[in-house]
Formats: C-alpha cells, sequence, structure tokens
C-alpha cells in the first residue's frame, strides 16, 4: 500500500471513529398533541360538577347585578371571567408586602371559615369614589382608604355576601365586622382547597374592573352534587400485591459483560482486522451480569439454540 493511501485510510478512520465518538442521538422535533395538567392545583370538580358551578355563578352575577345597582344608584353589569381551583398556599404562601387587595370573610350559620370576597385596591377605590361622587383621576390607587370609604366597601361587601347567600338555599351566610387588608382574612394551614370565581364589573363604557369570591370547596358539594367517581379503599396487602403483580410484569434489559480494557487514541487508531485486543479478565473468572447498572448475577460463557448464553454461577446480595 502506497503512503498516500494509507494517509487516505488514516483519515477515514479517524473521521469515522471521531463521528463515533461525538455522536449524539437526534433530537425528535415531532410536535405530540398533550394535555396541560397542573399538579400544583386541585382537581375538585369533573366536568359535570363545572357546568353547575357556572351556572350557580350566574346566578350569584344576577342577583348580584340587582343588589348593587340598587346600592349604587349606577347600572352595572356583571360578568363571570374564570372559575379556577387553588390551594391556599398558592395564594397566600407568600404573601407579600404589596398585597393591595381587600378581603372580608364570611361563614355558613357561623360554622367554621366558608370562604371571603377578594377585592383589588383598584376595584374598591372605583366604588367608593362613585358612591361619593367624586372623580377617579383625584384618587391615588396606593393610599389607603379612608374610614368612611372602607366603611362604604363594606357595605358594598356585604351586598355581595348576600347575593351569595341568596343564590342557594341552604347558605345563611354571616360576614365578618371589618375589612382587612393585604392578607387572607383567616388562618389557613395551605393545604385547603379553593374555588375562586373571578367577576368582571362595569358601568356603561367605563373601564371593566374585577372581584373575587373564593369558597373552600368542600363547602360546594351542595351546589356541584358530589362526585361520579367511585372512590375504592384498598388494604396494605391489597396495595403490595398490586404493587409486585406490576413490578413482575416489568421488562428490565440484562446485559452479560465479558471484560473490558483500556487504550489510548492512538493504539485504537493502529488496529487492523486481526489483531488481539487483551482483556482484563482472566480466562477462567466469571463474566458479569448487569441489570440496571447493578451486577446481579456471575457466569460462564455457553452457547444455546446457536446463541450466545450465560450459565448462572453466582447470585449477587444486592440483587433482588
Amino acid at each position: 500500500m502506497s503512503n498516500e493511501s494509507a494517509k487516505n485510510l488514516n483519515r477515514e478512520k479517524n473521521s469515522q471513529l471521531l463521528a463515533a465518538i461525538g455522536s449524539q442521538s437526534q433530537e425528535n422535533n415531532s410536535q405530540d398533541e398533550v394535555t396541560e395538567y397542573n399538579w400544583h392545583c386541585p382537581h375538585c370538580f369533573s366536568t359535570d360538577q363545572l357546568k353547575k358551578l357556572t351556572d350557580f355563578s350566574k346566578k350569584i352575577a344576577a342577583i348580584t347585578t340587582l343588589k348593587l345597582n340598587s346600592l349604587c344608584q349606577c347600572d352595572f353589569t356583571i360578568t363571570i371571567e374564570s372559575t379556577t381551583q387553588h390551594f391556599a398556599v398558592e395564594l397566600f404562601g407568600q404573601n407579600s408586602e404589596g398585597d393591595q387587595n381587600y378581603y372580608l370573610a364570611f361563614t355558613n350559620n357561623q360554622g367554621p371559615p366558608f370562604g371571603f370576597i377578594c377585592i383589588p385596591s383598584k376595584t374598591a377605590l372605583a366604588w367608593t369614589t362613585q358612591l361619593l361622587g367624586e372623580t377617579e383621576t383625584e384618587q391615588d390607587e396606593t393610599k389607603p382608604l379612608s374610614l368612611l370609604e372602607e366603611s362604604l366597601l363594606l357595605d358594598i361587601s356585604l351586598a355581595i355576601i348576600e347575593s351569595l347567600s341568596h343564590s342557594h338555599d341552604s347558605y345563611n351566610l354571616k360576614p365578618a365586622e371589618i375589612v382587612i387588608k393585604g392578607q387572607a382574612p383567616f388562618y389557613m394551614e395551605g393545604t385547603e382547597e379553593l374555588c375562586k370565581i373571578n367577576f368582571g364589573i362595569q358601568e356603561g363604557e367605563s373601564e371593566k374592573n374585577e372581584y373575587s369570591i373564593l369558597i373552600i370547596c368542600n363547602h360546594l358539594e351542595s351546589v356541584v352534587g358530589e362526585s361520579d367517581q367511585v372512590i375504592e379503599t384498598f388494604s396494605d396487602k391489597e396495595v403490595s400485591k398490586a404493587i409486585i403483580d406490576r413490578l413482575n410484569k416489568m421488562s428490565v434489559t440484562v446485559t452479560a459483560q465479558l471484560a473490558s480494557a483500556s487504550l489510548t487514541f492512538e493504539e485504537i487508531m493502529g488496529l487492523q482486522s486481526g489483531d488481539i485486543v487483551l482483556l482484563d479478565r482472566k480466562v477462567d473468572e466469571p463474566i458479569e451480569v448487569i441489570a440496571e447498572n447493578e451486577i446481579v448475577f456471575y457466569g460462564q460463557p455457553a452457547k444455546s439454540a446457536g446463541k450466545h448464553a450465560v450459565v448462572i454461577t453466582k447470585v449477587c446480595n444486592n440483587s433482588i
């Protein structure tokens, strides 16, 4: 073989080896359609229950419209913007000093906390200035409400709670005595599941404002009904058996490793057909049987039905 041919062959082997070393699996750019599922939010209600909840929210909006129009002597239009579910920690886990919302809690028949109203400062300002007959341009959203304005905001909040109470026969809601700003209106562990109904309120062509009613989800069972899903309970023994049965059916890739060798790049480039690579294990030593990167058995090489095989000679202590 000429020197030029040897060089060309060497370049070709170099290219092949470098390509093999640097090769990576091609990224799959195909766009699969998936349904997003937020594990950080509770999913208390089925699709059927959410429809009932929407009808309930529409009824609240209609009754609230009548009450606020009568109270404020305005022509408000109230719409449902969204209905979402949250863990309390998501809403109040990072209670920042910049929280400018106003809250009023309420209970049902003076029982444990039932829910609360959340009114952003912008909405609170718009409502109180409307009742006072002032212009919004003279007001600062970051400025705390005066005692008179807080009293007016409480009156509006009471009208909203009264509307909610009249929306369902089993509700006899009792509001708190004061409106709280910047913090949750009652203590929550963080794991409470809350349904948040966002309402939009607008007078004529003016800018739309928003407020929310948040209700602890399990208090809405009388509205949406019980879930159609049947929740089965299993004993610890049944759960363990189910897990073991599932594990027994799982496939695991097993690799038989004869031995290995460490070579320099130059030594690899010098290998030719017929050359011998000396491995790091003696011929009478057992080979390793590996599963999930762990040695689970030792054995001896064999053949069966024309295929390579391994005769298991030892079970490792860390094997299942």
